[in-house]
């Protein structure tokens, strides 16, 4: 008879196990997935072209101007803000030219002046800049600069009597900077 009493508790252990495991097991199962979309700031600034002052005689005495007209364009934000920093000009608040080759001349140097438009209108207020002086709150125009559109523009000026100076019109040295222009995202 004992063998029939261990033979018959198995059962009901393993009946007891299956409810148990029974008890804990959901119909089903449910969780969240965020999904989400954040675009970087992919910023483009193009056509950017040198610029050179060649002055005729008939300009000696004048102030010369050039504008450039460039493409600023991204996505990922909606306003940038804008720094011209001149190369020969730094620890300065000037933009300045100096010797081609001659990093040290001391004296020896023209200032210009920068100015930007958030826009190409030939009629446009444009705004002063100062070097390495960022200023923000343009509103950006395109998404992109590959169909070659200009939204924007910035001016150098010289000043006569920065550059209608003996020791420049000598001719015997050209003066130079590296104007940096950097868009930021904001």
């Amino acid at each position: 008879m004992k063998k029939k009493l261990a033979y018959a508790g198995v059962p009901a252990v393993i009946a007891g196990v299956i409810f148990s495991a029974s008890a804990f097991a959901a119909d089903s199962a449910n969780k969240d997935s965020k999904i989400s979309l954040k675009v970087k700031p992919n910023i483009e600034l193009e056509n950017v072209d040198d610029i050179a002052f060649e002055p005729n005689s008939d300009q000696f005495g004048a102030d010369l101007s050039k504008k450039d007209t460039i493409c600023v364009a991204g996505t990922g934000f909606n306003t940038y803000k804008i720094t011209f920093s001149s190369e020969r000009g730094k620890g300065t608040d000037s933009f300045l030219m100096k010797p081609k080759g001659d990093e040290t001349a001391e004296g020896e140097t023209i200032p210009y002046y920068v100015s930007f438009a958030n826009n190409t209108d030939e009629a446009a207020a444009l705004e002063a800049m100062i070097t390495d002086q960022e200023r923000d709150g343009f509103e950006k125009q395109s998404v992109s600069c590959a169909d070659g559109e200009l939204n924007a523009q910035f001016q150098v000026d010289l000043k006569a009597g920065d550059w209608d100076r003996e020791e420049v019109l000598d001719g015997s040295t050209s003066y130079e900077d590296n104007l940096n222009i950097t868009v930021t995202a904001t």
